[in-house]
């Protein structure tokens, strides 16, 4: 994972409320903070980082506000130097249809992460979609926290188009370590 990312993820932990985030820090283990903190931002951190604070923050948000958490995560990682102008150049020149974005998410995606799967899109039809990540890391397709925590993120794509729409997790697959997601939208 890139650096940036885990530090803007540490810094959407540290906006949560004194107790959530006093105890997300302390469940996690503090080597685990000083290697995002150290980190350079252009750097790259195991997964198994992201792995670890994800589940923290699912344990003790719930279902609700974690949803919550990732999709402004999203949103915020959206803002920073990494991905804006990535971001600003994708909106220009697509319409107001999502499934006309899918392309670009995998290429984001590939900016965020590294030898962490790559994003295929199966099949899409107006205001719906059916996209996979293939050669996730096995952890990755056994943690559906995870994997929800990747949905929910996705969420906020809707916000960026002025779109209601959902993006849920599908299957996942050890065997071809892969998982699905569904994805519908409708504009508002």
């Amino acid at each position: 994972m890139r650096a940036r990312y885990m530090q803007t993820f540490a810094k959407h932990v540290d906006r949560l409320p004194s107790d959530d985030r006093h105890w997300i820090r302390t469940t996690v283990s503090q080597d685990t903070w000083v290697a995002i903190d150290s980190a350079g931002l252009l750097g790259w951190i195991p997964v198994q980082t992201n792995l670890d604070i994800t589940r923290a923050v699912a344990a003790r948000l719930g279902a609700e506000r974690t949803q919550t958490f990732f999709h402004d995560l999203l949103l915020a990682t959206l803002e920073t130097p990494l991905l804006r102008g990535f971001v600003q150049a994708v909106l220009r020149v697509a319409v107001q249809d999502p499934g006309l974005y899918l392309p670009w998410v995998a290429r984001g995606y590939e900016l965020v992460f590294r030898d962490t799967g790559r994003w295929a899109i199966l099949e899409r039809k107006p205001g719906w979609a059916l996209l996979e990540i293939r050669d996730l890391p096995s952890e990755c397709v056994s943690d559906t926290v995870w994997l929800k925590s990747v949905a929910a993120s996705f969420t906020g794509l809707f916000d960026l188009t002025n779109l209601a729409g959902t993006f849920v997790l599908r299957d996942a697959d050890m065997k071809t370590l892969s998982a699905s997601f569904a994805m519908k939208w409708v504009a508002e």
